[in-house]
């Protein structure tokens, strides 16, 4: 790489002809990036060209990483010798060089100091400070520049989420192909979440649901690894509305960064939301208190079925039990109660609601299966009948068979 391919500008102007005047300094951009690999010439442009540079002109560079670490690089017209090896071993390398350029005679041009930085790396990341100092090594004015090292966008992924299991329904970290099989869906609300990974500086995102574009709130968090700054952004929406289409559908999540040229990273869902009624049934709802254990078994059919859409409702309080939940304790009225759903090969489900410990609320209360999302599930009331047991027939029975004692005692007596 021998040409460089980014020229950083930093200027210092002197508004005075005599020694002991003001020297200014002023940045044209203070914002710099680069590609690793690239090669930065850093441009430290000022002083007075009536004075000679060994009065007047000299310049010095510091640098500070993103840890916060400061570290001299030149002082004068040289390398500096304080601050350890730090200088000595990148001017070694050539990864650091220095030049000190003379205006042309007869010319309005002023002195350039230039630290050249060939080979761009992510430790090259950071604040370089220049400064013009006086005979005596003090500085008379400071100005310093930022050079951010890129790196594109790694990972994007995109998620569509239940609004109330947060159960995922598709996660997709690649763009769409024709290939790709629809994810069915019923009209609703839910959750869409988006993350991009491994960029620096933050990425740009944008999330578009078929041809429309809607607005992300992005939040970024940076973090500083040994290969450099890397930026996590993600954005979520709680309440996405999903419409109903007789044709396929499309929410694709991009992201990249402005600088660089590099292209947009992708991750795509095709869907279909649809109106599908299901048809739901619902059997073996009869037990005895005594029994302790019981299922309610129920089957769902409908197109494109999925478990995660399942959910029982307790009438009574509204309390809702999804899929693959257990609710309730030893020190709850209604103790545990599983959900649990299988897929059939057929396109059914079959879904139970079972009881481990039965108790008198459990035959008082309605259950509500539910299947679907948001305004569009459809639901069943389902209730536990109970089946009066041996001690709920002992008094009746005894009540009959004292009345029939003694009414045949009576006619006996009658027939004296």
């Amino acid at each position: 790489m021998g040409k460089f391919t980014a020229i950083v500008g930093i200027i210092a102007v002197c508004l005075a002809g005599t020694y002991g005047q003001e020297n200014s300094v002023t940045v044209p951009n203070s914002k710099m990036y680069a590609k690793p690999g690239d090669n930065v010439a850093l441009n430290c442009i000022g002083g007075s060209k009536e004075l000679t540079y060994y009065i007047s002109n000299r310049a010095k560079w510091d640098f500070t990483n993103t840890a916060g670490t400061k570290y001299p690089i030149t002082d004068g017209f040289y390398k500096t010798t304080a601050g350890g090896d730090y200088a000595d071993a990148l001017f070694a390398s050539k990864h650091f060089e220095f030049k000190y350029i003379q205006p042309k005679q007869g010319s309005d041009e002023t002195f350039i100091f230039r630290l050249n930085i060939t080979d761009v790396r992510a430790s090259d990341e950071g604040t370089y400070s220049c400064s013009l100092v006086d005979t005596a090594g003090i500085p008379q004015s400071t100005t310093s520049l930022t050079l951010t090292v890129l790196s594109p966008v790694q990972k994007v992924t995109l998620e569509i989420h239940d609004p109330v299991s947060h159960t995922v329904l598709e996660k997709k970290t690649v763009g769409m192909s024709e290939s790709d099989q629809a994810l069915k869906l019923t009209p609703g609300q839910y959750m869409v979440k988006c993350v991009a990974e491994g960029s620096n500086p933050a990425p740009m995102m944008k999330l578009m649901y078929n041809e429309e574009e809607v607005y992300v709130n992005v939040n970024s968090d940076k973090k500083t690894h040994s290969s450099g700054i890397h930026y996590t952004s993600m954005f979520s929406f709680s309440n996405f509305e999903l419409t109903a289409s007789n044709g396929e559908q499309y929410l694709t999540c991009s992201a990249n960064i402005a600088k660089g040229g590099y292209p947009a990273k992708t991750a795509g869902i095709k869907m279909m939301v649809v109106v599908d009624k299901p048809t739901m049934m619902c059997g073996n709802m009869s037990s005895m208190i005594s029994d302790r254990y019981q299922d309610l078994n129920c089957n769902i059919t409908a197109p494109g079925v999925m478990c995660e859409k399942v959910h029982w409702i307790v009438g009574e309080n509204d309390r809702m039990i999804s899929y693959g939940e257990k609710s309730g304790s030893e020190n709850d009225a209604y103790d545990i109660i599983e959900s649990s759903c299988e897929e059939s090969p057929q396109g059914q489900l079959n879904v139970k609601l079972s009881f481990y410990l039965l108790k008198k609320e459990h035959f008082d209360t309605v259950f509500y299966l539910s299947y679907g999302v948001g305004e569009s599930a459809h639901r069943i009331p389902v209730r536990l009948q109970q089946i009066p047991g041996s001690a709920s027939l002992i008094a009746p029975l005894s009540l009959f068979v004292y009345l029939m004692v003694a009414m045949v005692t009576r006619l006996g007596f009658n027939g004296l």
